[in-house]
């Protein structure tokens, strides 16, 4: 039987494709579903941004300001947003105009960072779960799912609610 390992390498050509160079990305996955469970009563949507930011504003989240440094060196240079950024793919509505006015303000608020990471969070997610991102650039955004890991998870650590709509009657097929 195949690994998953040797199913990538065959499926991509990647000759060398190494698994721990990953491992941020793949954490990324469970970690996302704790805190849709925690802060987005199971269906995160990345409007939500702005209340989760609301809701955390006052709370202590140990990995805010490195997280926040190291995304606006990711995405801001001499007071410019990098091409990166301009590359960063944001659907219609997703507040990409916000993300850019807080990466760019001199001062921005507890509450501006938050959302913006959060929005930033959600489209490295959807990037990544809808096929967005192309297989060859993984381990290069290995550190980007790091930094939004650690984030996560310490939100997650504030935001104890981990209660989801009663879905008994409309139950989810998880098999």
């Amino acid at each position: 039987m195949m690994t998953v390992t040797q199913w990538i390498k065959n499926r991509y050509t990647y000759t060398e494709f190494d698994g721990r160079k990953i491992k941020n990305i793949l954490h990324f996955s469970l970690i996302w579903n704790i805190f849709e469970r925690a802060c987005c009563q199971c269906n995160a949507q990345i409007n939500q941004s702005h209340s989760i930011a609301e809701n955390l504003q006052h709370e202590s989240i140990p990995s805010l300001d490195k997280t926040w440094i190291y995304f606006k060196n990711r995405y801001v240079e001499n007071a410019s947003l990098t091409t990166t950024f301009n590359s960063f793919i944001f659907k219609q509505n997703n507040g990409k105009e916000t993300v850019e006015r807080i990466l760019l303000s001199a001062s921005p608020s507890k509450k501006e960072k938050i959302e913006a990471l959060l929005r930033i969070i959600f489209r490295l997610r959807n990037n990544l779960m809808h096929g967005e991102k192309e297989p060859q650039i993984f381990y290069e955004q290995d550190k980007n799912f790091k930094h939004a890991n650690t984030f996560l998870m310490d939100i997650c650590n504030v935001r104890r609610d981990e209660t989801c709509p009663d879905t008994s009657t409309n139950r989810r097929n998880t098999q």
